[in-house]
Protein backbone atom coordinates (compact mmCIF):
# COMPACT_ATOMS: atom_id res chain seq x y z
CA UNK A 1 0.00 0.00 0.00
CA UNK A 2 3.19 2.59 0.91
CA UNK A 3 4.57 1.53 -2.57
CA UNK A 4 1.07 2.24 -4.67
CA UNK A 5 0.75 5.27 -2.84
CA UNK A 6 4.30 6.56 -3.21
CA UNK A 7 4.15 5.97 -7.08
CA UNK A 8 1.04 7.48 -7.46
CA UNK A 9 2.57 10.72 -5.49
CA UNK A 10 5.60 10.58 -7.87
CA UNK A 11 3.61 9.91 -10.82
CA UNK A 12 1.89 13.43 -10.07
CA UNK A 13 5.29 15.46 -9.86
CA UNK A 14 6.33 13.96 -12.74
CA UNK A 15 2.71 15.21 -14.62
CA UNK A 16 3.67 18.62 -13.47
CA UNK A 17 7.35 18.95 -14.18
CA UNK A 18 6.38 18.33 -17.94
CA UNK A 19 7.36 20.25 -21.04
CA UNK A 20 5.70 23.39 -20.48
CA UNK A 21 4.42 24.74 -17.51
CA UNK A 22 0.37 23.99 -16.57
CA UNK A 23 -2.49 26.31 -17.63
CA UNK A 24 -4.64 26.19 -14.46
CA UNK A 25 -7.67 27.19 -16.59
CA UNK A 26 -7.16 24.88 -18.74
CA UNK A 27 -5.96 22.21 -16.59
CA UNK A 28 -8.84 22.33 -14.17
CA UNK A 29 -11.59 22.61 -16.70
CA UNK A 30 -10.27 19.30 -18.43
CA UNK A 31 -10.27 21.31 -21.63
CA UNK A 32 -7.33 19.00 -22.90
CA UNK A 33 -5.93 15.74 -23.03
CA UNK A 34 -2.79 14.75 -22.14
CA UNK A 35 -2.39 11.91 -25.22
CA UNK A 36 -2.42 14.69 -28.07
CA UNK A 37 0.26 14.49 -30.18
CA UNK A 38 2.77 17.38 -29.66
CA UNK A 39 3.17 18.62 -33.37
CA UNK A 40 -0.04 17.31 -34.65
CA UNK A 41 -2.36 20.05 -36.72
CA UNK A 42 -5.34 19.81 -34.36
CA UNK A 43 -7.48 22.94 -34.66
CA UNK A 44 -7.61 26.00 -36.54
CA UNK A 45 -7.24 29.43 -35.43
CA UNK A 46 -10.34 31.25 -33.83
CA UNK A 47 -11.76 34.06 -35.55
CA UNK A 48 -11.15 36.37 -32.31
CA UNK A 49 -9.50 39.73 -31.63
CA UNK A 50 -7.03 40.41 -29.22
CA UNK A 51 -5.74 43.92 -27.91
CA UNK A 52 -2.07 44.74 -29.19
CA UNK A 53 0.47 45.33 -26.08
CA UNK A 54 1.22 48.81 -27.81
CA UNK A 55 -1.30 49.92 -29.51
CA UNK A 56 -4.49 48.78 -27.76
CA UNK A 57 -6.32 48.13 -30.99
CA UNK A 58 -7.55 45.08 -31.45
CA UNK A 59 -6.00 42.64 -33.97
CA UNK A 60 -7.03 39.08 -35.55
CA UNK A 61 -5.60 36.25 -34.96
CA UNK A 62 -6.82 34.84 -38.36
CA UNK A 63 -5.61 37.90 -40.53
CA UNK A 64 -1.87 36.50 -41.18
CA UNK A 65 -1.39 38.81 -44.59
CA UNK A 66 0.04 35.94 -46.28
CA UNK A 67 2.76 35.32 -43.70
CA UNK A 68 3.87 32.63 -41.97
CA UNK A 69 2.93 33.39 -38.18
CA UNK A 70 3.94 31.17 -35.50
CA UNK A 71 1.00 31.55 -32.72
CA UNK A 72 2.77 31.51 -29.27
CA UNK A 73 0.89 31.18 -26.02
CA UNK A 74 2.59 32.39 -23.27
CA UNK A 75 3.23 33.98 -19.59
CA UNK A 76 5.28 36.03 -18.01
CA UNK A 77 5.14 33.22 -14.70
CA UNK A 78 6.09 30.08 -17.13
CA UNK A 79 9.71 29.01 -17.20
CA UNK A 80 10.19 27.49 -20.46
CA UNK A 81 8.34 30.45 -22.10
CA UNK A 82 10.52 32.67 -21.13
CA UNK A 83 13.59 30.53 -22.54
CA UNK A 84 10.92 30.39 -26.22
CA UNK A 85 10.37 34.06 -26.22
CA UNK A 86 14.04 34.95 -26.97
CA UNK A 87 14.61 32.05 -29.59
CA UNK A 88 11.78 33.37 -31.40
CA UNK A 89 12.60 37.02 -31.47
CA UNK A 90 15.56 35.66 -32.83
CA UNK A 91 13.52 34.16 -35.75
CA UNK A 92 11.43 37.20 -36.11
CA UNK A 93 14.14 38.85 -36.76
CA UNK A 94 16.02 37.05 -39.08
CA UNK A 95 13.25 35.42 -41.01
CA UNK A 96 10.94 38.71 -41.20
CA UNK A 97 11.65 39.76 -44.09
CA UNK A 98 10.91 36.40 -45.64
CA UNK A 99 7.49 36.92 -44.59
CA UNK A 100 7.85 35.38 -41.16
CA UNK A 101 6.12 36.45 -38.40
CA UNK A 102 5.60 35.83 -33.90
CA UNK A 103 2.34 37.27 -32.43
CA UNK A 104 2.67 36.26 -28.62
CA UNK A 105 -0.37 35.69 -26.91
CA UNK A 106 0.00 36.67 -23.45
CA UNK A 107 -2.26 34.76 -21.15
CA UNK A 108 -1.65 36.87 -18.04
CA UNK A 109 -3.76 38.46 -15.90
CA UNK A 110 -4.32 42.57 -16.50
CA UNK A 111 -2.04 43.50 -13.56
CA UNK A 112 0.65 40.98 -14.19
CA UNK A 113 4.55 43.11 -16.48
CA UNK A 114 3.88 41.91 -19.59
CA UNK A 115 5.18 45.01 -21.32
CA UNK A 116 8.27 44.66 -19.36
CA UNK A 117 8.86 40.27 -19.89
CA UNK A 118 8.09 41.25 -23.44
CA UNK A 119 10.64 44.27 -23.68
CA UNK A 120 12.85 42.09 -22.60
CA UNK A 121 12.25 39.21 -24.12
CA UNK A 122 11.32 39.81 -27.42
CA UNK A 123 11.08 43.41 -28.27
CA UNK A 124 10.25 42.81 -31.97
CA UNK A 125 7.80 40.59 -31.30
CA UNK A 126 4.23 41.69 -32.17
CA UNK A 127 1.94 40.92 -28.40
CA UNK A 128 -1.54 40.24 -28.05
CA UNK A 129 -2.96 40.23 -24.62
CA UNK A 130 -5.87 37.99 -23.55
CA UNK A 131 -6.45 37.98 -19.70
CA UNK A 132 -9.18 36.32 -19.78
CA UNK A 133 -8.70 33.57 -21.26
CA UNK A 134 -10.92 33.22 -24.56
CA UNK A 135 -8.13 32.04 -27.06
CA UNK A 136 -6.51 29.39 -24.77
CA UNK A 137 -10.33 27.73 -24.30
CA UNK A 138 -11.25 28.36 -27.96
CA UNK A 139 -8.03 26.78 -28.89
CA UNK A 140 -8.21 23.67 -25.48
CA UNK A 141 -4.53 24.60 -24.66
CA UNK A 142 -2.67 21.69 -22.92
CA UNK A 143 -0.29 24.09 -21.18
CA UNK A 144 2.17 26.57 -21.77
CA UNK A 145 3.72 27.42 -23.73
CA UNK A 146 1.87 25.95 -26.93
CA UNK A 147 2.95 27.50 -30.12
CA UNK A 148 1.03 27.15 -33.54
CA UNK A 149 2.49 27.28 -36.66
CA UNK A 150 0.41 28.87 -39.36
CA UNK A 151 1.18 28.68 -43.15
CA UNK A 152 0.81 31.67 -45.33
CA UNK A 153 -2.99 30.03 -46.12
CA UNK A 154 -4.01 30.37 -42.60
CA UNK A 155 -4.02 26.94 -42.20
CA UNK A 156 -2.57 25.29 -38.51
CA UNK A 157 0.37 23.27 -40.04
CA UNK A 158 1.20 22.09 -36.46
CA UNK A 159 1.53 22.48 -32.96
CA UNK A 160 4.53 22.65 -30.48
CA UNK A 161 3.52 21.74 -26.58
CA UNK A 162 6.03 23.25 -24.27
CA UNK A 163 9.94 24.43 -25.25
CA UNK A 164 12.84 22.40 -25.66
CA UNK A 165 15.83 24.29 -26.97
CA UNK A 166 17.02 21.36 -28.65
CA UNK A 167 13.98 21.09 -30.60
CA UNK A 168 14.31 24.30 -31.41
CA UNK A 169 16.40 23.47 -35.18
CA UNK A 170 13.22 21.27 -35.94
CA UNK A 171 10.79 23.54 -35.40
CA UNK A 172 12.72 26.46 -37.52
CA UNK A 173 13.16 24.01 -40.00
CA UNK A 174 9.87 23.99 -40.13
CA UNK A 175 9.34 27.26 -40.61
CA UNK A 176 11.80 27.74 -43.36
CA UNK A 177 10.08 24.97 -45.16
CA UNK A 178 6.70 26.72 -45.32
CA UNK A 179 8.16 30.05 -46.26
CA UNK A 180 9.47 27.70 -49.39
CA UNK A 181 6.54 27.34 -50.16
CA UNK A 182 4.63 30.19 -53.04
CA UNK A 183 2.00 32.34 -51.24
CA UNK A 184 -1.64 31.33 -52.11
Amino acid sequence: MTNRLFALCLSAVLALAAPGCADARAASEGEASKDEAPKQAVATVPDLSLPDLKTGEPVSLTQNGGRVVLLDFWATWCDPCQKSLPVYETWQNELGGEGFAVVAVSVDKADAPVAEHAARLAPSIQVLLDPEGVAPKAMKLPGLPVAYLVGRDGVVRSRHIGFHAADAAALKAEIEALLAEPAP
